[in-house]
């Protein structure tokens, strides 16, 4: 779970692979609305799928997996 910025997901999301498991589901949260396609782009760029999302406010949270096709 990570609960941080928009640049910092970005910036982790090449490694996220190296620290969790295939099957596991990733929470992402501290998601500005404003961000969120960059976020969006950053998952699916690193084999990832959006599961879910959750707004509140002007804040995203994402539930992602790994995108096994």
């Amino acid at each position: 779970m990570a609960n941080i910025v928009s640049d910092i997901i970005i910036r982790m999301m090449p490694d996220l692979s190296a620290y969790v498991k295939d099957e596991a589901p990733v929470i992402l949260s501290g998601i500005i609305v404003s961000r969120a396609d960059e976020v969006r782009a950053s998952v699916k760029e690193n084999g990832y799928k959006i599961v879910r999302e959750l707004y509140e406010n002007d804040w995203v949270g994402m539930l992602i997996m790994r995108d096994n096709k």
